[in-house]
């Protein structure tokens, strides 16, 4: 197998520049760039524990020269077994984000790349995670990210420290300059809070991102890739359910002050509750729902003309209350869920990739399978409801609308009317148009450069 000409263009400049974010659009293949990019060892790679098996299998892909290379796979789960394994000084070693906080070892060598997969896990800068990871040493830095900036400013200097610490050094340094900044006076905090709500001139920071930052949309470099079309399919609530739901809704306490509604500490919690209730209201002991019906509905109605179709919601209870109403059809429904083993999650992929003639459906919560995964066997996804991350909902499409996709891509978002549901599309849309202004292509990026 050979990389396509714009994934070697990729390559030589993860070469060329040696520490680099790499945000190519999600399914454009930033993993085989960052491999056949190393030129430097010993390897750290660090991904998701969902990931760790593809890694494996995309190094057995791309790299061939490695089979006389020392490889070692860490969970964090096992960890005086990767801790044994470390002290042979492999080299190359593939661990999840959680061994950095047990694993001291990987702090204490020094690597020749460091490849940082999903990369957007370490935007938190309070994080311990991330912490740890900037004190990782390494020649080269890769990090892989389609959502470096996930609504927020702030998500932003996290990455550019990675890359250069000495030059992204203070944070608040880095917020003085360019971001917008307001004061809030929340109930139950005695000082005002400092809250980044957007960029005080987006042109300002373009340059930072000169040299370090690749990024190519599948409309640039995959123009063949079929388009991908978003329904919304509205559902109306009952009577009984939109009084369960008014009686949660009017639970929320708010306070009215300097002409702004503001939220007590702990409606975001109730917020959440109201989603549940809509989405899995048999976690509450009541029945299935209007959107679980009408997701095992849609389901059934796509399995008239499709092999294979995914579904993707928030809560596992919402996830386990669809599956028990399409027990009746003829498909091999799987749930993924936190419960359900990594290796298990990983046969159930690899068989709904199969190109076999049963039917098949995967039900799974965002959390566990929206990221790095490949289901283009399926040109049908469903969404019960939404991430409140809009980078988190583009990256579940993305499992499916990829290379390998080749045919055209619904994805099907259920709303219930006049519900929070369409309260989040707001604030998607709102964390949409933040990340746009500097999250752009490269091509973009150079456009936009030349005009300052």
């Amino acid at each position: 197998m050979e990389p396509y000409p714009f994934q070697l263009d990729g390559i030589q400049y993860l070469q060329s520049h040696h520490r680099v974010l790499l945000g190519d659009d999600r399914g454009v293949g930033k993993t085989v760039q960052a491999l056949r990019a190393v030129i430097r060892y010993p390897v750290l790679v660090l991904a998701p524990k969902v990931l760790l098996r593809k890694w494996e299998q995309e190094i057995r892909t791309w790299r061939l020269d490695w089979q006389d290379l020392s490889i070692a796979i860490l969970d964090y789960g096992e960890t005086s077994k990767s801790q044994a394994a470390l002290l042979s000084n492999p080299d190359i070693v593939i661990c999840n984000y959680e061994g950095l906080l047990r694993l001291t070892a990987l702090t204490k060598r020094t690597w020749g790349t460091l490849i940082c997969d999903e990369a957007h896990r370490l935007k938190n800068r309070r994080a311990l995670t991330t912490k740890k990871a900037q004190q990782i040493r390494a020649s080269d830095t890769f990090l892989l990210t389609a959502n470096g900036v996930t609504g927020t400013p702030e998500d932003l200097w996290s990455l550019l420290h990675l890359l250069s610490p000495q030059e992204f050094r203070s944070f608040w340094s880095w917020v003085d300059e360019y971001c917008l900044v307001v004061l809030r006076q929340y109930r139950g905090t005695a000082w005002p809070v400092k809250e980044v709500v957007g960029w005080k001139d987006p042109k300002l920071v373009l340059p930072l991102l000169r040299g370090r930052y690749l990024r190519r949309t599948k409309e640039e470099v995959l123009p063949q890739l079929p388009p991908r079309t978003i329904v919304s399919v509205p559902v109306t609530l009952p009577d009984d359910e939109r009084l369960r739901y008014h009686h949660v809704e009017h639970e929320l306490l708010l306070e009215l002050a300097d002409n702004q509604w503001k939220v007590v500490p702990d409606a975001l919690q109730r917020v959440g509750r109201l989603r549940q209730l809509l989405a899995a209201p048999n976690t509450f002991g009541h029945e299935p729902g209007s959107k679980q019906r009408a997701a095992a509905d849609l389901v059934r109605t796509l399995l008239e003309t499709e092999k294979r179709v995914v579904v993707f919601t928030w809560y596992r209870d919402a996830a386990t209350g669809i599956a028990k109403l399409l027990e009746d059809v003829d498909a091999k429904i799987d749930v993924i869920n936190g419960d359900v083993p990594m290796e298990s999650r990983w046969s159930i992929v690899q068989a709904f990739q199969q190109d076999t003639p049963e039917q098949r459906v995967i039900i799974a919560t965002l959390a566990t399978l929206s990221e790095g995964v490949d289901l283009y066997r399926a040109a049908c996804v469903v969404f019960l409801e939404k991430a409140w991350r809009p980078d988190q909902n583009e990256q579940a499409m993305d499992r499916v609308h990829r290379i390998g996709q080749d045919r055209p891509v619904t994805i099907y978002e259920l709303r219930a009317i006049d519900t929070v549901d369409e309260s989040l599309e707001k604030v998607l849309r709102r964390k949409e148009r933040i990340s746009d202004e500097v999250w752009i292509s490269s091509a973009v990026l150079q456009d936009r450069l030349s005009k300052l």
